[in-house]
């Protein structure tokens, strides 16, 4: 059986993971659907299903639809962790070359897929290829949420996407592997690629609004999504910046106070007063003091904020398939 289990890890060529959460009513259609697409591409692929600890019966409905999919892998979390560390989880445990990233309530059908494995083969010195979705949202004050965040999202990463908050994503191997070992790893995934630098190329796709509930990433949920990136999750991280800013506003004051002494005593000819000239000298320093000890901070808590996620990752991991 161990052997088996390698020969097949090592054909699989195409992975296409799938965080779940609550999904019984539909899941199964999206795996069969998606499994028709990709055997239909005559790849070597895996499907992995990640439940983010659903409490309707996602699982049940999952270990049924192996009898159709065997290709299906299911991993499932004890406690509902939140899409992000479902995904992150989905990443981890994805043995393909390519691997593929969507949701499972069909905002973006699975026929979408072979457009990114076609822009793949296009784009070879690509490592992400991202679906940008036509059709937003059908709701005016989401689409507008969504137009804003992504302005906000593509300034706070220097990147150039008309949809950069999507999750229909194809990363190559050495994408995945850059991410898993990011030391910001807690970020949003959508955002952690513009902050790792990756070259993405962008490949329209169609969009079908959910018929079963309403979109989860309504407004809230994208300012929610873009506060996290700015705080960068931590509260320990909003004092360092906050440290780091009144350091900075104290030494541009010392920076300003000394030059006016300078100006001051060169245009009137006089002896610069000592007591504020030591002032000012005073306040530069402290100032640079700040930020030095905030920029030694953030990167501490940087660090340490990565190994809490890492830690929380592994508590909440369960894999059904050894049941």
């Amino acid at each position: 059986m161990p052997s088996e289990r390698l020969a097949s890890a090592e054909a699989v060529e195409i992975s296409l993971v799938m965080p779940a959460y609550n999904e019984a009513a539909g899941i199964t259609d999206v795996v069969e659907r998606a499994a028709a697409v990709l055997r239909d591409i005559g790849r070597p692929f895996e499907i992995v299903v990640v439940d983010d600890g659903s409490t309707d019966d996602t699982i049940r409905v999952l270990t049924e639809t192996r009898r159709t999919v065997p290709e299906l892998r299911i991993h499932r979390l004890r406690v509902n962790a939140g899409q992000h560390i479902a995904t992150v989880a989905g990443l981890r445990a994805a043995r393909g070359a390519l691997v593929l990233l969507t949701d499972a309530d069909e905002h973006v059908p699975p026929e979408n897929i072979r457009a990114l494995l076609t822009a793949a083969e296009a784009e070879p010195h690509a490592d992400v290829i991202a679906g940008a979705r036509a059709r937003r949202s059908s709701a005016r004050h989401r689409d507008v949420g969504s137009r804003l965040v992504t302005l906000l999202v593509n300034r706070l990463t220097r990147m150039r996407l008309t949809d950069p908050a999507t999750t229909f994503r194809l990363f190559r191997r050495s994408a995945v592997h850059e991410i898993l070992q990011a030391d910001v790893l807690a970020q949003n995934v959508p955002i952690l690629v513009g902050f790792l630098r990756l070259r993405i190329v962008e490949v329209p796709v169609t969009v079908r609004p959910s018929e079963v509930r309403r979109s989860r990433y309504g407004i809230l949920r994208l300012a929610h999504i873009l506060f996290l990136a700015l705080l960068n999750f931590s509260a320990g991280t909003t004092t360092i910046l906050s440290l780091m800013a009144v350091g900075s506003l104290a030494g541009a004051t010392g920076i300003a106070g000394l030059a006016t002494l300078v100006a001051l005593g060169v245009a009137l000819q006089q002896e610069l007063p000592t007591n504020w000239l030591l002032f000012f000298v005073l306040l530069l320093i402290v100032g640079l003091q700040f930020v030095l000890v905030g920029a030694v901070a953030y990167k501490v808590e940087r660090i340490n904020m990565n190994l809490r996620f890492r830690r929380q990752l592994e508590a909440t991991r369960h894999d059904a398939d050894d049941d």
